[in-house]
């Protein structure tokens, strides 16, 4: 009752307000951010904002510089949009580096999604994502902003759903009882446990008789899931588009990254920093909720139960506005804005795992053992 959403097109300092985009096929991506990040923080004054392309800047860039630099900056920033760092080039890497800099120096706390292509950032529609090798998003690459990625839910593939669902007979529909256990999300026919849960035949997942090239995997060849890995093109020049090549150097390992279980010993940064369930349903039935009433855009009736929702989806631009509005409830909690949050979140993850980890934080765990942070490097 007591939240606020108002649609902004934040101006420069001194200037007149930017562009409004119109009417550009995002606002789907518009409604979830702001129905998510109401759903975890219900009594947020939440700002949607957005701006116009301009011939020299893109217009989500825009937006977060308007905001970072503005008289009055909120609190808490969540982008849900991102960009293969191999093609956002070394400028522009080098760019959102230095406003994700500068908006920590002004306590601003800043969430980016990783991406939703699994293995890279770099697939597109006319090259096979695994022919370009593993490539992150260079918007999320920076160490002053928390990378976000997506975990999926495995109790579908223990077939243990009643012991974490309620029945589904009418209002409020299924419930969860207490936390599902988590695995990464990975929807291809690559994941051996796809591979093994819907094949009828071989459950090895690659060769000419594999389960990528069966029938039953036919469903499973596009690339969908969770995306990580470490930075590889923050700097320098590439040889090849979409691929991490000719001068590429990563973005070196921040300090804060280093010395615990989870985190690889390999010099540059790694992606995400915090994970949370995001899947679309692809593999295992489980998605989001979302409310996207308009017929234009393939939208529906938000009645009856919430399951079949025409806007029902999933992604790390769930997971962000979602972890953002954690944040905000932290920032209240707190008594004001707590800046870049990083090396806290990595203090608590060396407590909890140390340099050898620790059998009661494992995902699969049903008890109150000790895997209540739920976060998990990459």
């Amino acid at each position: 009752p007591n939240g606020k959403l108002t649609v902004v097109h934040p101006a420069p300092s001194g200037g007149a307000a930017c562009g409004n985009p119109g009417v550009n096929g995002d606002d789907v991506e518009a409604t979830l951010d702001v129905e998510w990040a109401s759903a975890a923080a219900p009594s947020a004054t939440i700002q949607l904002a957005s701006c116009a392309n301009t011939a020299s800047i893109d217009g989500v860039h825009l937006a977060i510089q308007n905001l970072v630099n503005s008289a009055a900056p909120p609190p808490v920033i969540s982008v849900s949009y991102g960009l293969c760092e191999v093609n956002n080039g070394a400028a522009e890497n080098a760019a959102f580096n230095k406003m994700y800099q500068l908006a920590a120096s002004r306590g601003i706390s800043v969430f980016v999604a990783t991406g939703d292509n699994g293995a890279t950032d770099c697939y597109s529609s006319n090259t096979p994502g695994t022919a370009v090798g593993i490539g992150i998003s260079g918007w999320a690459v920076s160490q002053y902003s928390v990378a976000v990625g997506g975990t999926d839910f495995r109790d579908t593939f223990d077939g243990t759903n009643g012991a974490y669902w309620t029945g589904n007979a009418g209002a409020p529909w299924s419930t969860a009882k207490s936390y599902v256990p988590e695995m990464p999300w990975n929807d291809t026919c690559a994941n051996q446990m796809v591979a093994s849960y819907y094949s009828t035949g071989s459950t090895t997942p690659y060769g000419a008789g594999g389960f990528c090239n069966s029938s039953d995997g036919s469903s499973f060849v596009a690339l969908g899931g969770g995306e990580g890995g470490p930075s590889g093109c923050y700097s320098g020049v590439a040889s090849q588009n979409n691929v991490v090549s000719g001068s590429c150097k990563g973005y070196p390992k921040p300090a804060f990254q280093q010395g615990f279980l989870g985190v690889p010993a390999d010099g540059v940064r790694d992606v995400p920093d915090v994970s949370l369930f995001a899947s679309d349903g692809s593999a295992w039935n489980h998605n989001y909720a979302t409310c996207y009433t308009d017929q234009a855009g393939g939208g529906g009736p938000c009645t009856g139960n919430p399951a079949n929702w025409s806007g029902n989806a999933g992604g790390t631009s769930y997971t962000t506005p979602i972890m953002a509005a954690i944040q905000a409830v932290i920032d209240q909690y707190l008594g004001g804005p707590q800046g870049n949050p990083l090396s806290v979140y990595y203090a608590l993850a060396k407590a909890e795992y140390g340099t050898s980890g620790s059998a009661g934080c494992s995902k699969r765990s049903t008890g109150s053992g000790g895997g209540s942070s739920r976060m998990s490097g990459w």
